[in-house]
């Protein structure tokens, strides 16, 4: 692998320091974790880093295919030739993200197709020549216009671009093209042995067990048996399984925290899995018969959802739950054990990158996530100094609340509606970003209070980044309510056009430990049987407290001329666990309400 130099004239300070640190791990096939903010530039650190090694194809691995970008434009300009691949069902040009159509359905509709040479998108690339589709991507802006312009000629951007992956030296795709062993395999991806692996903004893996686990709803049970009754109606064990599902979800009590059901229970009920996508791939067979062609790549099977919660039910590090969501109850079938969703992958790559502005502590990820290698930690600020001004941010603690579940009364609800509102009163046009411990919380304080501005955001479970950035832009000022470690905390952007920070200030509701329910509670005994409770403890609380703050507060601070309020609202702040973990100067306790306000006059005045 040849790379060009560095591609800026002038480097960051650290970021030559930084790449020769990963390049440095990755000729000997080691390990690094680096905590970098936005601003410093760690993606091209990373790439010029691993590439200037010259070992081993890159996998450079992001959350979401918004984050594709970045990676994708930096290896270009590195000369490096980058091959991306996120939702096969986006790319689709008969689909284009039609949102009615599950993966796995899709995945099975689209092989349907393909098997039957019915899709001409897939057909005309028999034609294609792998240099013209190279030429095709690698001059493309960003991945989303090579994506268009694949579709416009005519072909499948997916095939297409898993035909290029011979040629390239850097993959840049989603989670789940690499932690899933079924889609990694589909894509033909080899020995992660041979492999950089990369993984971008790599705190969210504390979220692995959201991502791994798989929901049965009401709704979708119900629609389930009446497509078994019509397309299977012999299958009169299963049409009673699904019944009395249907039955023991609408007894059980549940509300938005997780209860655990006993599994054993479940499976009685589901049996084999086997049972499940066998009936499934006969209903599809039969849909698709019915369907006109243009129809095919949207049938859905319903009875498929069903057959990969049994599947995933029957592994030993899953457990079973029920709880209330906006939609209605589910069952949930989720790992206890989240490490085996990522432990071979990590342990298994030649070379491995952690990156990300917030990262856990390194026995994260060996006692929770089971890494089994030696991590080397970087932070970029502590070796060589801050990315942004830290006089340009203020940290107030208000120690007169707390979210702690005792305290939780309509009173102290009542304060906190306050405090935010105070906040949104006296701080100068901008957004003030409200982040709160969970949802129930939210929805308490919410309630609480006759006075909210009109026109504020609060985030839901089907939220939309891209209306609250569409909000934003719109609005001279704005109170955004959100959840920690939801959606609106992890990927939201919301920039003014030179590129700078629309937020100026953020409030911490409360500390935003996992809410304890049945599932926090089982987590914390299988880890507590691998690493002792008081550390498991210390993982489960103050790890992802401490990383959903940072990632929280992080929204604000974007560029170096970005100024911003901090304010953690409760007393547990002063706790020294959590105070020496977020690694945040305090610039004044407020102890009253009258505090906090002629503190926010003085800091709209001469600091916002």
């Amino acid at each position: 692998m040849t790379v060009r130099e560095f591609p800026y004239p002038r480097p960051r300070p650290g970021q030559i320091a930084a790449a020769r640190r990963v390049a440095d791990a990755v000729s000997r096939g080691g390990s690094v974790m680096l905590q970098a903010p936005t601003g410093f530039g760690k993606t091209v650190a990373v790439l010029y880093g691993a590439g200037s090694a010259g070992t081993g194809r890159i996998l450079y691995v992001v959350r979401t295919r918004n984050e594709l970008v970045q990676p994708f434009r930096e290896a270009v300009k590195l000369g490096l030739k980058p091959v991306f691949l996120y939702s096969k069902k986006a790319m689709c040009p008969l689909v284009r993200g039609e949102k009615g159509v599950g993966v796995e359905d899709f995945w099975e509709n689209c092989r349907s197709l393909r098997a039957k040479r019915l899709c001409p998108y897939h057909a005309a690339l028999s034609k294609a020549q792998p240099e013209q589709l190279g030429r095709t991507v690698w001059r493309a802006a960003n991945p989303y216009r090579a994506v268009e312009e694949l579709a416009t000629s005519g072909l499948c951007p997916f095939y297409a671009l898993k035909s290029l992956i011979p040629l390239a030296n850097v993959l840049v795709l989603t989670y789940p093209y690499v932690f899933s062993d079924y889609i990694r395999s589909a894509i033909g991806l080899g020995g992660l042995a041979e492999h950089v692996l990369i993984v971008d903004e790599a705190h969210s893996l504390m979220s692995v067990a959201d991502m791994a686990e798989r929901r049965l709803s009401d709704r979708k049970l119900k629609v389930a048996l009446r497509e078994l009754l019509r397309y299977a109606p012999e299958a009169s064990a299963l049409h009673d399984a699904v019944a009395e599902l249907v039955e023991l979800l609408g007894e059980c009590p549940a509300d938005r925290r997780y209860r655990h059901i006993d599994k054993s229970r479940l499976l009685d009920i589901l049996g084999s899995p086997d049972t499940w996508f066998d009936v499934s791939q006969e209903i599809r067979s039969a849909k698709l018969l019915e369907a006109p062609l243009d129809r095919w790549v949207r049938v859905r099977v319903h009875t498929l959802s069903i057959a990969y919660f049994t599947a995933l039910l029957r592994l030993d590090e899953y457990e079973a739950f029920i709880l209330q969501t906006r939609g209605g109850k589910v069952f949930a079938a989720r790992p206890v054990d989240p490490s085996i969703v990522v432990r071979d992958v990590l342990n298994e790559a030649g070379a491995l990158i952690l990156a990300s502005g917030t990262l856990p502590p390194p026995t994260y990820f060996t006692d929770v996530l089971g890494v089994a290698r030696e991590l080397v930690y970087v932070d970029v600020e502590e070796e060589y100094g801050p990315v942004f001004p830290p006089e340009n941010r203020v940290t107030l603690v208000a120690t007169y609340l707390t979210s702690r579940y005792a305290a939780r009364s309509p009173e102290m609800a009542r304060k906190y509606a306050e405090l935010i509102l105070d906040t949104y009163t006296h701080v100068p046009s901008g957004i003030v970003l409200a982040v709160h411990p969970s949802y129930e919380f939210m929805d308490q304080i919410l309630l609480s209070s006759k006075t909210w501005p009109e026109g504020q955001v609060v985030e839901e479970e089907g939220t939309r980044i891209s209306d609250v950035e569409e909000r934003a832009e719109e609005a001279e000022g704005l109170l955004i309510h959100a959840v920690a470690g939801g959606k609106l905390t992890e990927g939201v952007e919301l920039l003014d056009r030179k590129g700078g920070s629309l937020i100026r200030a953020v409030v911490i509701v409360g500390v935003p430990y996992p809410q304890p329910d049945d599932y926090t509670k089982r987590l914390e005994e299988r880890l507590a049987g691998k690493v002792g409770r008081e550390k498991a403890r210390e993982h489960i609380l103050y790890d992802t407290a401490t990383v959903r703050v940072r990632q929280a507060l992080g929204r604000a601070i974007r560029s170096p001329k970005d100024r911003a309020v901090y304010i953690l609202a409760d007393h547990r702040y002063m706790n020294p666990h959590l105070r020496s973990r977020l690694r945040l100067r305090y610039n004044k306790v407020v102890r009253t309400r009258r505090n906090l306000i002629e503190t926010l006059e003085i800091l709209a005045k001469d600091f916002l």
